[in-house]
């Protein structure tokens, strides 16, 4: 008896035991199979999402070249060729309000009439905004000319594969201002997808991914460790054009791995504990709520609503495999809910964006035209002079203005009206029902609000702005677009900035003179430029210990044939503001490497500092070219500093202390200029790579009243960090002494030497 109990036992523990591994093995594949099925769900939401976001760029792309198609102006340019259609309308500043790189202008032939480029992204050689009217020069591809002429689509926006890189594309035909033809053509606007533009879409998505074109077959595989999945990528006519590819890791490969052990752990104790009923408690315990949890998961997947979440079952394994599935959808719908949100909202203050504007410009415009409301206003706000707050007390004291300024433009907004940061310190209120008189009024106390001090660290900080109106009722152009009604607050506020800082203006067309003033002088300093017409001036940096020539500072100048002298600082920030900076900087470079060898044949230790923008440090390729100007004129290692202010670092300090280490390399010594005034401290020296530190002038006037503890404090810091210290703005005596005193390195100042144009640097430098 006691046998046949004894094996009956062990039969009967055997029997469950395989029952229970059958079990576990059908749980393993039920759970596996909804977790895959919920995996590919997820992969298919973030292809849509992509595709979502490349739609936009396409129709976006498509309604840009719309705006300038469906115009009487390109109408009749197709008519007479008028090369001054071209010119005037067509800028650099256009291009990159419009973020295009080439536009075309076909005839209902299919031949190209005119093509703009701006860089070389398809025609070889093209760099810059370059007009060309010759056919024959054209390389538009052949997959965009066919989608051009009479029969076809009237707008389209799609995607084009030109020598292995992605283009984006819109065509839309050429008709008057109100819709009508007959055609006359198309124009077709074209952005290249480089590197840095698909690292911003990839940011807006939040999501690893490529195009691929020609388009993919449609799939979503599932492997054991990553997901594999395409979509089909469709033109605005709905043609295919592309497949958006995305490898990523399995979400829920950990969790698997974890549901099966606990699976295996409970039917390991069930086994052990209830032997003859161990069947019964599997089927009632684990089978019947893994199906009501994959049932669960399945009613999640019909309805398709992340939102939604998997109730409890009452069991605490099974409840924690529906916990770790709700946490995941919690993850998914905050992720979807904040994708949206920055779509729309500025990161730092919370406030609308620019996408958000111009749609709420768009439906307000719609609301006129409809007669829903009678007018709305748009108010364009720019602080004054925010730059010398970033300058004197760095980006985070810069970044608490930003948002003080914005909780005041929120606090004063009241729905349906909005405020919005468009971007830097540029803001925006949109009023909708409100006339003239009540716009202005509007506009004086949002100066009054928007001017009030703010206090920061202790330091009381003024805060001035400019702002544009525009106003816009049933009798506005009816093809007016948003781009439109922002283009002339714009233009209103730069004409009260230029007037009067701190005012207002309200939009006139007689405004508009203005913008085109502002495009001369840009386009005067980019002649300048290119010519090389700016003047170099030196300023002598002397050894403290003996009064010997250390250095000489490049100190460039612009004199212009009817203003005469324009300010550094001025045409520095115009450069900025246009991208010509880079240009600028490296025509200054290039210019006084050639100076060094002669130079170095009188004064064999001379050093020459040249002063170099953030923007240019940053540039990938400015190291390389560098390096030319260091083997082509034979510059000898330490000869040649380049000239930074301490207030740069707060641009993009990785990137800058990147560049700044490249260059060291290659023998080129760093001076951090007007120490002090910027957003750093001292303790920070420390982690920057710089040979030179130069203190401001400001500080030297403390000198002369007997007050002397920051720059002595600055100058045994420098010197702990192995750091060499210059003194600049040196006008007395008195300064001098006191600086030798607390052992200053160099000193540079009208006590010793003005800057000095050419001719009176060569007499000085005989001279000495």
């Amino acid at each position: 008896m006691g046998s046949l109990r004894r094996q009956s036992l062990l039969m009967t523990a055997a029997i469950l035991a395989l029952c229970m591994a059958i079990g576990a093995a059908i749980s393993h594949y039920v759970v596996e199979r909804s977790m895959r099925e919920f995996e590919g769900r997820d992969a298919a939401h973030t292809l849509e999402r992509i595709n979502i976001l490349i739609e936009l760029q396409l129709t976006n792309m498509r309604k840009q070249a719309a705006d300038y198609s469906v115009w009487n102006t390109t109408y009749d340019f197709m008519a007479s060729g008028d090369p001054a259609y071209v010119t005037e309308n067509y800028s650099s500043a256009i291009f990159d309000n419009l973020d295009i790189d080439h536009a075309f202008f076909i005839r209902p032939d299919g031949h190209v009439t005119m093509a703009l480029f701006r860089a070389n992204q398809i025609t070889p050689g093209a760099s810059g905004i370059r007009y060309i009217a010759d056919p024959g020069a054209m390389a538009l591809p052949d997959s965009v000319l066919r989608e051009t002429g009479a029969g076809r689509q009237p707008k389209i926006g799609g995607i084009l594969n030109v020598d292995g890189k992605p283009y984006i594309y819109g065509i839309s035909a050429i008709l008057t201002n109100d819709g009508k033809g007959p055609s006359r053509g198309d124009v077709v606007f074209i952005r290249s997808l480089e590197r840095k533009r698909m690292e911003q879409l990839k940011r807006l998505a939040q999501e690893e991914f490529s195009l691929a074109i020609p388009a993919r077959a449609d799939r979503i595989e599932i492997g054991d460790d990553r997901i594999a999945s395409a979509r089909t990528v469709r033109d605005t006519a709905g043609k295919p054009v592309a497949s958006i590819v995305v490898d990523q890791p399995r979400p829920l490969k950990q969790l698997i791995t974890t549901t099966r052990g606990i699976i295996s752990a409970n039917a390991l104790i069930l086994t052990l504990i209830a032997l003859l009923f161990v069947y019964l408690m599997f089927d009632r315990l684990v089978l019947r709520k893994i199906d009501a949890l994959v049932h669960n998961i399945f009613s999640i997947r019909q309805v398709g609503a992340i939102g939604n979440r998997l109730p409890a079952i009452g069991d605490q394994d099974i409840d924690r495999i529906a916990s770790e599935v709700n946490h995941m959808l919690e993850d998914l719908s905050d992720s979807h809910g904040r994708l949206q949100h920055e779509a729309f909202h500025d990161h730092l203050t919370g406030l609308g964006n620019r996408r958000l504007l111009l749609k709420e410009l768009d439906d307000a415009f719609r609301a006129v035209k409809n007669g829903h409301i009678e007018s709305f206003t748009l108010l364009l706000m720019d602080l004054d002079d925010f730059k010398d707050i970033n300058d004197l007390y760095g980006h985070l004291a810069g970044d608490q203005v930003i948002k003080i300024i914005a909780e005041r433009l929120s606090g004063s907004t009241r729905s349906p009206d909005i405020a919005v940061r468009l971007g830097g310190d540029e803001f925006a209120v949109l009023i909708r029902n409100s006339r003239l008189t009540s716009s202005v009024r509007h506009a004086e106390i949002l100066l009054d609000i928007l001017t009030r001090p703010i206090i920061w660290d202790g330091i009381t900080l003024g805060v001035k702005a400019s702002i544009g109106i525009v106003i816009a009722d049933a009798s506005a152009d009816p093809d007016s677009n948003p781009i439109d009604w922002l283009r002339k607050a714009d233009i209103a506020m730069y004409a009260s900035k230029n007037r009067t800082k701190n005012g207002y203006l309200v939009f006139h067309p007689d405004l508009e003179s203005s913008l085109s003033e502002r495009k001369r002088m840009e386009a005067e300093l980019s002649a300048m430029i290119a010519g090389e017409s700016s003047e170099i001036w030196m300023q002598p940096i002397l050894k403290q210990s003996d009064g010997s020539l250390f250095a000489l500072e490049v100190l460039s100048r612009w004199f212009h044939p009817t203003l005469g002298e324009i300010a550094p600082p001025t045409f520095i920030r115009m450069a900025e503001d246009t991208k010509l900076i880079d240009r600028f900087d490296r025509s200054v470079i290039r210019r006084c490497c050639a100076l060094i060898p002669e130079l170095r044949l009188r004064h064999p230790e001379l050093y020459l500092c040249i002063n170099v923008s953030a923007l240019t440090l940053m540039e990938p390729d400015f190291s390389a070219f560098i390096a030319r100007q260091i083997r082509l004129h034979a510059i000898p290692e330490g000869a040649l500093m380049l000239e930074i202010t301490e207030t740069v670092l707060a641009s993009d300090e990785a990137a800058l202390l990147n560049g700044i280490r490249a260059i060291r390399q290659l023998g080129v010594r760093f001076l951090i200029d007007d120490f002090g005034t910027g957003y750093s401290s001292l303790s920070r020296l420390n982690s920057l790579p710089l040979d030179y530190l130069k203190i401001d002038g400001s500080f030297l006037e403390s000198l002369d009243k007997g007050q002397d503890t920051i720059c002595k404090t600055i100058i045994r810091m420098a010197h702990s960090l192995g750091m060499q210290v210059i003194a600049e703005g040196v006008e007395n005596e008195a300064q001098r002494r006191r600086l030798a005193e607390l052992e200053c390195d160099y000193l540079q100042g009208y006590y010793f030497a003005k800057p000095m144009d050419p001719r009176q640097l060569e007499h000085y430098l005989r001279t000495i």
